[in-house]
Formats: structure tokens, C-alpha cells, sequence
């Protein structure tokens, strides 16, 4: 069988590294019948993960140019497998009229979800698309119930996250320092700004608290944070990583995640941190609820209730056996997320939808 996957680009993170791996799931899942799979990969920019894209494809093209897309399709595919929503819009009216590949799109939280789920904006030519696609994948069922499709034809496959590194971090251990970790990009809808105030009121409890930051951003949006961050006194217990690889290293010294963000679909970063055992602090925003369930795999505050945030913080903090047990069910609940049967399932539904096509032809 043969699938084209599309990208928007090889860059590295969201979207574009959780389907790497679940590429590199798909090329060990054996094909339904005799014959080989061949998963070709086309990408409309470049990016840092082109190479590892590279070595796990049978084929790679990077282009943006409509006629390139045209030449794809004539190369016969069962299956094109649409994952962002500006690519969607580019490539569906070129194969619902030239090809007989059944068309599959997945949805993730991209910029019209997450319009739509604030109750700002339907975009009318995202949800025709979907309605006519052979299959569409959701993120998670409430994400779904934001599109009114045809019955049949979606799929709820859960968030998916590389979580196996994660899943090696040790547990809780009481001798850790009171540490907090944040990562997130230095984005406004972050609101890591609001760290500061809440680390604060976290110190008034537990004085020896401190907070590291692992995540980048713009010169400016640095500079913005370090001078909020001196400017409260807070030098010595608030550290700015910035880029940094080890992720499970810092999550291994660290006692509790936090997140302060006011806007969020359902972030992979939680995942990870729930896999490695760390009890979670997050705003209650987008369907991070989801994933977490308020007093079970750690705390879910109201937006901009920075008071709330921060006692919850200092609870975990200083109840050992509290974040222990929270960091232990995240573990678990994670497990179900795991890219690896998430990608087993994704195939089937590719696999399925080619089949139907088929059929109609």
C-alpha cells in the first residue's frame, strides 16, 4: 500500500516530531498482505529534521509549488494523509479532482480549532474539507464535538507523545530540592510572566523554592523576563534555561511541573512530564483536562487565579506523599498516550479508509 503523509515542514516539535516517530512505528507494523508498505513524506519547507525524516521514508520531497503536488499525485497513492490545515487546504481540492487515493486528515489543535473551541471564529472552509475527507482523526472527543461531519467517518485516537524517555525518569524521591519546572516557549499565551508573582507567594511558604524555565524566544522576550524576574528580587530562585535537550534530566530534579498558560489544546509537554512521574500545576484552558483530572494527577486552577496556582504549588512542595501519589497516577494515565500504540492505531484507520475507497472505486 502506498500512503503520501504531508507536512507543513521538517521542523523539530508539535506536530512534525510526533508523527517522525509514529513513521518510524508504521515501518515496523508488517502490511496486511503480500508486498510492501511505502511511506513517501512530502513537506512544503525545510527544517531541522529532514535528515531523520530522510532515513525513515522511502521517499522525500520538500516543495511548496502546486505543480510538484500535482506530479506527487499521479504517482498512484492508496492513501494522502493530510496533518496540518493549511496543507489540507492546499492539497484536497487537487485530490478529491484527480485522485483516487482516499483523503485522511488529521486534526490537531491548529489555529482554527483552537478559534472555534474559544467561540471566536468557524472557519467554514476548514469543516467543508473535513466533511469531505474519508476519514478525519481528533485529537480527543471534545476537540470533535467542535465539527459537525458525517457519521462514520472520525476517529478519536488520543494525544500522542514520545513519552519513553520520560518513563525512565526516576520517581519522587523526599531528598529533592523544592523545585519547580516550566517549559514552554517564551510565547505570551504562556504566561510564564505570571510565574514570578505566584513563585513569590510560593516562598512565603516554602522559602528555598525556586523555578527553572527550560524553553526559548525572541532576544526581547528574554530580555522582557529577566528584567521582570530581577526587578521582583527573585535572581537567585528563578533560573531562564533557555534551550535545552536534557529534558528528562531537569524533570528528574524537579518535584512539580507547572503551566501557567490561557490558551492550550492538549500540550505534549504535559504528557511528558506525567510520564516521568511529576505531579502537574496547570491553568484550567483548552482540554488539558483531558489528560488531567483536578486532585488526581495533580491540580487544575482557573485562569489568572494567581493566588490558587501558587498554593497549590507550595502544596506539592511540601507534601511529599501528596505529590508522590499524584506523580504516580500522571505516570500511569500517560502510559495511554504513548506514541507507540497511538501510531498502531493511526495505521489501521489509514489502512481502513483505503480499503472503503476502494471499494466505492
Amino acid at each position: 500500500m502506498r500512503y503520501l503523509h504531508v507536512l507543513e515542514s521538517f521542523a523539530r516539535g508539535g506536530v512534525e516530531t510526533t508523527f517522525l516517530h509514529m513513521l518510524r512505528v508504521f515501518r515496523g507494523v508488517p502490511p496486511p498482505e503480500s508486498g510492501a508498505d511505502v511511506h513517501d513524506v512530502v513537506a512544503f519547507a525545510a527544517g531541522p529534521l529532514h535528515r531523520d525524516f530522510a532515513s525513515t521514508a522511502n521517499r522525500v520531497i520538500v516543495s511548496n509549488l502546486p505543480i510538484d503536488h500535482a506530479a506527487l499525485l499521479a504517482n498512484d497513492y492508496d492513501v494522502v494523509h493530510v496533518l496540518v490545515e493549511r496543507c489540507a487546504h492546499r492539497l484536497a481540492p487537487m485530490v478529491f479532482a484527480g485522485s483516487d487515493a482516499a483523503f485522511v486528515y488529521g486534526k490537531n489543535y491548529d489555529a482554527p480549532a483552537l478559534l472555534r473551541m474559544q467561540g471566536l471564529f468557524d472557519a467554514a472552509a476548514d469543516e467543508s474539507i473535513l466533511s469531505a475527507s474519508d476519514a478525519v482523526m481528533f485529537t480527543t472527543l471534545d476537540l470533535a464535538a467542535g465539527y459537525r461531519l458525517p457519521p462514520g467517518r472520525t476517529t478519536i485516537l488520543r494525544k500522542a507523545a514520545a513519552i519513553e524517555p520520560a518513563l525512565g525518569v526516576p520517581t519522587l524521591m523526599p531528598d529533592l530540592p523544592p523545585r519547580a519546572l516550566a517549559i514552554a516557549h517564551l510565547h505570551p499565551r504562556k504566561r510564564l510572566v505570571d510565574l514570578i508573582p505566584i513563585m513569590q507567594m510560593v516562598r512565603a511558604r516554602v522559602p528555598q523554592a525556586e523555578l527553572r524555565i527550560v524553553g526559548g524566544g525572541t532576544p526581547a522576550q528574554v530580555s522582557d523576563l529577566l528584567d521582570r524576574i530581577a526587578d521582583a528580587g527573585l535572581g537567585g530562585a528563578i533560573t531562564l534555561i533557555g534551550q535545552h535537550t536534557d529534558v528528562e534530566l531537569e524533570l528528574a530534579q524537579s518535584r512539580v511541573f507547572v503551566l501557567p498558560s490561557v490558551a492550550e489544546g492538549v500540550p505534549t509537554v504535559l504528557l511528558e512530564a506525567m510520564a516521568a512521574a511529576r505531579p502537574i500545576v496547570a491553568a484550567r484552558v483548552g482540554h488539558i483536562g483531558h489528560i488531567l483530572t483536578d486532585g488526581c494527577e495533580g491540580f487544575l486552577t482557573t485562569p489568572g487565579d494567581l493566588g490558587g496556582f501558587a498554593t497549590r504549588v507550595a502544596t506539592l512542595l511540601e507534601h511529599h506523599e501528596l505529590a508522590a501519589r499524584m506523580g504516580a497516577a500522571g505516570r500511569a494515565r500517560a502510559a495511554t498516550h504513548d506514541v507507540r500504540a497511538v501510531a498502531t492505531d493511526l495505521l489501521r484507520v489509514l489502512r481502513r479508509a483505503a480499503a472503503a475507497r476502494r471499494r466505492t472505486a
